[in-house]
């Protein structure tokens, strides 16, 4: 898989390249002060690539947990059936992108939360819907904006990415 997405905002892609281009030339420098012995370097990527694995797990397990736990049930007792489905797969959606955990999503959260649902969006009409949703103006979205958002993108210009599973949030 290419460095460089076409999923993610020029911003996200510059800076997975930088991180790239800096992990090589360190890990070549680690290959000069080893006088050209290719095992040490190959070791540190290894190594590295451990712990990396290991933090994102521990990271992701986390955000489910937090996720599970701000969720909870729907309590809305006018709420049924599959609607009721719907709303308790929105609000695990919003809690899961909520990295910052201050139960308010920012424009970033909610575009990696979409790539990650497989859902492509032209920035001009995401940006629109945002602040369409953003009642408070605040540039971020609560649970219940985030209703409003989800109501938006259901009519808005959504293409699915080639790896999505349509039936995730709705």
């Amino acid at each position: 898989a290419p460095h460089w997405g076409g999923g993610g905002g020029w911003r996200d892609n510059a800076i997975t390249v930088g991180l790239q281009t800096v992990t090589g030339l360190y890990l070549a420098g680690v290959f000069l002060v080893a006088g050209g012995n290719l095992v040490v370097p190959a070791v540190a990527h290894g190594v590295y690539d451990a712990f990396t694995l290991l933090e994102a797990h521990v990271s992701a397990i986390s955000q489910i947990d937090y996720a599970d736990q701000q969720a909870g049930p729907v309590l809305d007792a006018t709420v049924e059936g599959e609607d009721r489905a719907a709303e308790a797969s929105e609000r695990r959606v919003f809690f899961l992108a909520d990295t910052t955990r201050d139960a308010r999503l920012n424009l970033p959260e909610v575009r990696a939360a979409l790539r990650q649902l497989g859902l492509s969006i032209p920035e001009p009409a995401l940006d629109e819907m945002f602040a369409t949703a953003d009642q408070g103006a605040d540039k971020l979205l609560d649970v219940a904006e985030f209703k409003a958002f989800v109501k938006l993108l259901k009519g808005g210009d959504v293409r699915e990415l080639p790896s999505a599973d349509p039936g995730f949030l709705w």
